[in-house]
């Protein structure tokens, strides 16, 4: 074989070697995309825990009721079921991985089984009214264990709607911990103007055990609250706001 042979041979080769190690990567970054999915919470748990957030700060009144209701299971499952019909109403979404690879997102079916759901009415210490939603069984990582929504209990509420959405909190204790391999659970929440929050703790997965986390937590956040507005109140004696001395 003469030295053109050789050199002809080597670039065919090295040409080979690259077309199979580029559609390996691809191939592999597919693979990984596709197991990531399959391990991310699905849409129609988030999509029924968005609505019934929503609905907590438009109407608390009218949720309470439901909450509070003889067919307060029945209420959730439809909501659940609801939820479920969104998500199968959703078109399929591709998007591209780095390198160009094309990549599906699996498209959530909206059918899980609504069994489980049920609504267990409390009160915290201070006589709010708490309502805990147990969620399905078998949750994956991220996805809701118990849903937790402290409502207005004081009916002169009703005249003042701007108070009553400030008096509602809205929590959800998640499967697996964030940022801490030793928790198992994720304590989280939504405000009235839709953000989701994370409290870096976990809590029991009961239904009392997790109302009196609830508890404690509303009482640190009170606390934290007094104690900053007392802060800004010495910081600002004198001074103009939002400039520093």
């Amino acid at each position: 074989m003469t030295i053109g042979q050789h050199i002809i041979l080597g670039v065919v080769i090295g040409v080979t070697i690259w077309i199979v190690g580029w559609w390996a990567l691809r191939r592999t970054r597919a693979a990984i995309f596709r197991s990531a999915m399959q391990s991310m919470p699905r849409a129609q748990s988030s999509a029924f825990e968005y609505r019934l957030s929503k609905m907590a700060f438009a109407n608390p009144f009218a949720l309470m009721e439901a909450l509070w209701s003889e067919r307060r299971d029945e209420f959730v499952r439809g909501l659940w079921h609801e939820a479920g019909g969104t998500i199968r109403r959703q078109r399929p979404v591709t998007v591209e991985l780095p390198g160009g690879v094309p990549a599906r997102i699996p498209r959530d079916r909206g059918d899980l089984p609504g069994e489980g759901l049920s609504v267990h009415r409390l009160h915290l210490l201070d006589g709010r009214a708490i309502a805990v939603i147990t969620a399905p069984p078998n949750p994956r990582r991220y996805e809701p264990l118990l849903i937790g929504i402290v409502l207005p209990s004081d009916p002169s509420l009703k005249d003042d709607f701007a108070r009553a959405r400030r008096s509602v909190h809205f929590f959800v204790l998640n499967e697996g911990g964030v940022g801490d391999s030793r928790r198992t659970t994720d304590l989280c929440g939504w405000t009235a103007d839709g953000k989701h929050l994370t409290y870096n703790c976990g809590a029991p997965r009961d239904v009392e055990g997790f109302a009196r986390a609830v508890d404690a937590k509303l009482q640190e956040l009170e606390e934290m609250r007094a104690q900053g507005a007392a802060r800004g109140k010495k910081k600002t004696h004198g001074r103009a706001v939002g400039f520093r001395a």
